[in-house]
């Protein structure tokens, strides 16, 4: 797995490999991921408790120039998406290769995926391989199928109450 790379934009390329990501100061957390297409009551949502590192460690280990207005993840399949440098920055966005306890699976995103808080699972990439700071916009995959681009979690939920007469 490459951590940013792109010369224009950082002061010292990074290549780093999976055992020493693994050995990096650690943070977990409990996160909710939830597709965007997800109505409210779908199962298209589910939360685990996860452990990574922070993006930002890898990011100024790589020394990024405020020329940087972006930064774009790719992964294994092919798929890339990218947030604003200063989403990335936020010390709760993390790299993260650990799900409920145990190495992420293959389908879970191994070896690593990218969660960010309050954004649709569009914005969390699975199988991160590269991260590179660039100096424009990345359209992702989604966004070029008409989804919003910073696809930020919106309430979802439902009012229930019981029928009139019931018993509580």
């Amino acid at each position: 797995m490459a951590a940013p790379r792109s010369a224009r934009e950082l002061n010292t390329p990074v290549t780093m490999t999976y055992d020493e990501m693994v050995a990096m100061a650690i943070k977990e957390r409990y996160h909710t991921l939830e597709c965007i297409s997800n109505d409210v009551g779908g199962d298209l949502i589910s939360n685990a408790h996860w452990k990574g590192v922070q993006l930002r460690a890898l990011l100024e280990q790589a020394g990024v120039q405020n020329t940087a207005k972006r930064v774009a993840f790719y992964a294994a399949d092919g798929y890339s998406e990218s947030v604003p440098l200063d989403v990335a920055l936020d010390p709760d966005v993390l790299l993260v290769y650990q799900m409920n306890g145990e190495p992420l699976t293959k389908a879970h995103g191994f070896p690593a995926r990218l969660l960010i808080p309050d954004r649709y699972g569009m914005k969390n990439p699975k199988w991160v391989e590269r991260i590179e700071a660039i100096g424009n916009q990345l359209v992702g995959y989604w966004e070029d199928q008409g989804w919003d681009e910073r696809a930020e979690v919106r309430t979802t939920s439902q009012v229930l109450a019981p029928a009139g007469g019931t018993t509580l």
